[in-house]
């Protein structure tokens, strides 16, 4: 049975969060350590998606399934859930997109007070919670 290749990039953004969490838990063995990188070690819950190649000259499905996730012009970058449905299309369009799980930055203030996405999916001003609740 293949893997889909975001599948494979997703595996291996885990296994590369599981060998941080394995080596921080080893350093310190409070409950509280373990449980929370535990909950690192799972699947993320947003990516960050940038179109790194122009459509043109790509078949109208793939144009349509990029314009359903929102990518309008190359380097711009959106965020969404990690659902079956959103990793099925970025599998149709893998080959000109680049997926990331978003990071988060809750110490860096914006000017605002409203979370900012950076162009490399940096969440700056929110923790995940907190970035969670405004997509609500």
């Amino acid at each position: 049975m293949s893997m889909s290749r975001v599948q494979h990039v997703l595996r291996r953004m885990a296994s590369s969060s599981t060998a941080a969490a394995t080596a921080a838990t080893t350093t310190t063995t409070t409950t509280a350590t373990t449980a929370s990188a535990a909950a690192a070690t799972g699947a993320h819950k947003l990516h960050a998606v940038r179109l790194v190649r122009s459509p043109i000259g790509h078949p109208q499905a793939l144009r349509d399934t990029l314009s359903l996730l929102e990518l309008k012009r190359v380097n711009s970058v959106v965020i969404h859930k990690n659902t079956p449905v959103v990793n099925g299309m970025l599998n149709k369009v893998i080959h000109l997109v680049d997926v990331q799980p978003v990071q988060y930055r809750p110490d860096v203030k914006t000017a605002d007070g409203k979370p900012f996405v950076t162009p490399d999916g940096v969440v700056l001003g929110a923790s995940e919670e907190d970035f969670l609740k405004s997509l609500k």
